[in-house]
């Protein structure tokens, strides 16, 4: 996958799409594998901004029963069932349990009954899913197995639990890496790095976008029939002085965050009740925070604040962090959490609804704007998306208002039945494991084949750049000759923080880093100060991104004591 640099300016495109998240990576995946002509655009890396700073999970949708959404409910079953059939090297089942309580909304009775209608609801769940991505009925269970998965839970209160299935991310930022791998190979142009400075609008439509490739400065002009703006936070801003400044108003940001920490004594996913209260049409119960296993650590989240600034002026503040960890430490004792327990921050804006007192009110709907109805401005669409979930379905409404503006009748969606290029005749983990395993020879390392695994069926082009060394090194350098050569990686950021997530899982060591910064290096010709310079950008994220890192900078780059 190359970055399209050359070409953008070369043709007229059908699409041009601004913003390399979830959402615009789906919509270029999606117009591409119809057979449109699309150019993707993205102001940093792939999945660097909102899309990077997940809780990593694909939600099933039962806890929209609680806001009488059933259209939703139905939604998350299916875009579920999309990304476990399509992506299983990436996307696994994974159980979540909250407490229930008293005889109120949470209550054994009123949850049953939640139960028996979400089973109804989704009643065709696992079409087409293999054994191992199999999703159970949603079910409710004793207090004793509630207080087994939640132990220290204030059994006094507990009266039994509520049991669903949603599905985990194994490392978010290759699901986006892979829509754009896809959306490449069928025939789009891709770069990122490249800002959209203004739209070239003429006679009240837009015809195109002016943009700036941060690398190299150079100037482009991006010709398409039609402009979609998916760049998230930055929406209202790409959208100019004209029309920009009222949809600052109309989709306000919240600030969102969750943190990584050493591993709590949880099993599965949970939810405990915080200090806030939750925006459910039924019932005035407390919001959950959610303590979900990954890799051996914890994520939980999400808290919600209020934001008001630019988007670029956002940054994750150890202050926040430490008033999340009391109230995730209130919520449930056992954590004892401090920030030295922190290996990781997502921090990140996302649509509100607005505020309720000192409450944010989280914003539900995608949404898909007409610039042409709601502003006067034809050729031009704005997408604001709000779970990483429903982000192929939004693509595909995106795409199909598209085809009508374009008179493009007879080209259908064909993403929810397309695996992802890592699931292309996808054998199975087991069969998977084993094929890598095989591959890498005796003494195998288990982390190198839990590394190659996130490439699914791709894995052995990562191989094709190995010196066949069995070790962790040697291994750790063939994924970053892949990262430049098939991901874009255009920094050692890219490949620490996303392509393999080393950072986030607190395994960055200073050794890794070196041999990341000399790989890279190496293939993209940088000199001595420019690969110090690249080491030094990664301290200077980490340091923003986990609170102790000064502390615990003696110790591998990123990790904390445990």
């Amino acid at each position: 996958m190359n970055r399209a640099i050359d070409g953008l300016g070369l043709r007229s495109y059908d699409i041009a799409i601004i913003g390399g998240g979830i959402y615009g990576t789906c919509i270029a995946r999606d117009a591409a594998l119809r057979g449109m002509s699309v150019a993707l655009i993205e102001r940093g890396d792939f999945g660097q901004a909102t899309s990077h700073n997940s809780l990593k999970l694909i939600h099933g949708g039962l806890r929209y029963l609680q806001h009488l959404d059933v259209r939703r409910v139905r939604e998350c079953i299916r875009e579920r069932n999309h990304w476990l059939k399509n992506a299983p090297h990436l996307i696994r089942p994974l159980d979540v349990l909250i407490p229930t309580y008293g005889h109120g909304t949470r209550g054994r009775a009123a949850l049953w009954s939640a139960t028996q209608l979400y089973n109804a609801l989704s009643v065709d769940r696992n079409r087409g899913l293999a054994e191992e991505q199999l999703v159970p009925a949603a079910r409710i269970v004793s207090r004793a197995e509630c207080e087994r998965r939640i132990p220290g839970i204030d059994s006094k209160r507990v009266t039994g639990g509520c049991c669903w299935t949603d599905g985990q991310m194994q490392n978010a930022a290759r699901v986006v890496l892979e829509c754009v791998q896809d959306a490449v190979q069928a025939g789009a142009d891709a770069a990122n790095y490249v800002e959209a400075t203004r739209l070239l609008t003429e006679d009240s439509n837009v015809q195109g976008v002016s943009a700036r490739d941060l690398l190299s400065g150079e100037q482009l002009t991006i010709r398409a029939t039609l402009v979609i703006n998916a760049s998230g936070p930055w929406l209202a801003n790409v959208l100019g002085a004209d029309i920009g400044p009222r949809y600052h108003t109309v989709i306000p940001l919240a600030r969102a965050l969750n943190v990584i920490t050493r591993a709590l004594p949880t099993q599965g996913a949970v939810g405990v009740e915080s200090r806030r209260s939750s925006d459910a049409v039924v019932g005035q119960s407390k919001r959950l925070y959610f303590i979900t296993p990954w890799r051996g650590l914890s994520i939980i989240g999400t808290t919600h604040l209020p934001f008001d600034g630019q988007p670029d002026t956002y940054q994750v503040m150890p202050a926040e962090v430490k008033a999340f960890l009391d109230e995730v430490n209130q919520a449930y004792p056992p954590a004892k959490l401090t920030l030295a327990d922190v290996v990781y921050c997502y921090g990140g804006l996302t649509p509100a609804a607005g505020l309720t007192g000192p409450e944010i009110r989280r914003a539900r709907e995608s949404r898909i704007i007409d610039h042409e109805v709601e502003d006067g401005v034809g050729g031009l669409l704005s997408v604001s998306g709000v779970k990483f979930t429903s982000a192929r379905e939004v693509a595909e409404k995106a795409i199909d208002a598209a085809v009508r503006k374009l008179g493009k009748s007879g080209l259908r969606c064909v993403t929810h039945k397309t695996p992802l290029s890592g699931a292309q005749n996808y054998p199975g983990r087991r069969e998977l494991r084993k094929s890598i395993e095989l591959r890498l020879g005796p003494g195998v390392d288990s982390a190198a084949v839990d590394c190659l695994e996130e490439y699914g069926t791709r894995y052995e082009r990562v191989l094709g750049m190995w010196n066949g060394q069995p070790d962790e090194k040697s291994i750790l350098e063939a994924r970053c000759r892949y990262a430049v050569r098939e991901e874009m990686a255009r920094s050692v950021s890219d490949v620490v923080l996303r392509r393999t997530a080393m950072a986030e899982r607190g395994t960055l060591t200073e050794s890794a880093l070196q041999a990341c910064t000399t790989t890279m290096a190496h293939e993209l010709g940088w000199n001595d100060l420019e690969a110090s310079r690249q080491k030094q950008a990664v301290h200077s994220r980490l340091a923003e991104l986990v609170p102790d890192y000064a502390n615990a900078h003696a110790q591998p780059v990123g990790q904390v004591a445990q």
